[in-house]
């Protein structure tokens, strides 16, 4: 069924490319700007692929299909940008109709880009985190490089190949009063030639999206100092319209390192009293273990430790996230990294807790009552098992939003533009 609706797009596509650009370009706008509000990159990559101009059709509020994609945060569309050759700043930098340029809109939190966020990141501190990488991200995609095309040829001169020259944009991809129809679209300190030709030092190899560094450092000021009608920067916008979820954020932050602090707490307890209280007692002459020579005491001896130095780990991790001053950036690694760490040591200090435990039956039960161990056995790995099926899904999701490849980045080899 997707298969043969993609089919009919790109066929009514087809034949709406027929009719004269300007009514063309009248008929996509609506399906376009509809698609990129739902997240449906199949339609707008259709759309671009038979219309190229598409790119710079524009809604009531004068937003192109990629500031629909930010202001939405739907991703999905807006990873169609690595598909395309042209730069990142000439389909951001323009701005809509009070004067928001791509790093406003990835500043700007709304009833429903809150509600498309919390539907793709558990927790509120999470919800933050995705904010983070949005707006860190429509930062380094100002000036991203743009796709080289590898499968065009140039055609060869005297036995030479020609050097490709770039066409303004107006004449690639349209007429060039569809793009002099910006108005907002060039910096008072820019001139024309910077949104209809692409700056020729921003495309050297090596610059690309992935190479974070670099491209902060090609970023101009300019973009993150840009003024709204309002008169505020995108940091500004960022900082008062995220500030009730910082304030959720912080408070799913301290309840959860609150639980955790105690049930550490409490291992702790447990395990430290089981290493002063050695299984089997001490001997009266030398002090040392009773049943220091039994394989089943190293066991119980090597588990105990590491449970104990684990949950100090936990307890410790945790402590550090209710001290945590809990500024924005912080939610983009520091927090999460802490609670990663923090639900990892507390997971294996319940491991080792009921090896121990268990290494302390076998004591008990394992030379005469050998059956009892298996019932004991099969329900200590039930606290391990209910653990690792309740925390383990928020663990995973963390640690994918954190360390994993993200939700950014080129998801195609179509060249749309």
């Amino acid at each position: 069924m997707h298969y043969q609706s993609v089919q009919l797009v790109k066929h009514l596509c087809n034949e709406i490319v027929k009719l004269d650009h300007e009514k063309a370009a009248s008929t996509l706008q609506a399906p376009l700007n509809i698609a990129a509000v739902k997240g449906v990159p199949e339609v707008v990559e259709e759309i671009f692929d038979a219309f190229p101009s598409a790119v710079y059709i524009r809604n009531e509020l004068n937003q192109a299909v990629f500031h629909v994609a930010i202001a939405n945060r739907r991703e999905k569309v807006f990873n169609l940008i690595y598909q395309s050759r042209e730069l990142g700043h000439a389909f951001l930098s323009p701005q809509d109709l009070s004067r928001n340029n791509g790093l406003h809109l990835a500043g700007c939190l709304k009833s429903q880009p809150k509600l498309n966020i919390r539907a793709s990141a558990a927790g509120a501190a999470l919800q933050m985190q995705r904010e983070l990488q949005w707006f860190k991200k429509a930062q380094r995609n100002a000036h991203c490089r743009p796709i080289e095309d590898t499968k065009r040829t140039e055609p060869k001169v005297n036995g030479r190949r020609r050097r490709r020259t770039r066409e303004p944009l107006g004449v690639a991809h349209g007429s060039l009063g569809h793009l002099l129809s910006w108005p907002l679209g060039r910096r008072p300190w820019q001139p024309l030639g910077c949104l209809l030709f692409a700056p020729p030092h921003l495309s050297t190899p090596g610059s690309g999206p992935r190479q974070v560094q670099e491209v902060e450092k090609l970023s101009p000021p300019q973009d993150k100092e840009w003024l709204n009608v309002e008169g505020k920067t995108p940091s500004e916008l960022f900082t008062e319209t995220h500030e009730e979820l910082v304030k959720e954020g912080e408070k799913w932050m301290k309840d959860a390192s609150t639980s955790c602090t105690i049930v550490a707490a409490l291992i702790v307890t447990i395990v430290f009293a089981a290493a002063i209280t050695v299984p089997g007692g001490n001997s009266d002459g030398s002090g040392l273990p009773i049943l220091l020579k039994e394989k089943a005491f190293k066991v119980f001896a090597i588990s105990d430790s590491l449970a104990l130095f684990s949950s100090i780990s936990s307890m410790l991790m945790f402590l550090s996230i209710l001290t945590s001053r809990y500024a924005e950036d912080d939610f983009l690694y520091v927090l999460p990294k802490r609670l990663i760490i923090g639900l990892v040591t507390l997971f294996l200090a319940t491991i080792f807790m009921m090896v121990a435990f268990g290494a302390t039956l076998y004591f008990l039960f394992g030379h005469e009552e050998a059956w009892i161990l298996i019932p004991v056995a099969t329900l200590a790995c039930l606290p391990v098992s209910l653990f690792a099926s309740l925390q383990f899904p928020l663990l995973l999701d963390m640690f994918n939003s954190t360390y994993g490849s993200g939700i950014f980045g080129k998801q195609g080899d179509r060249i749309l533009h």
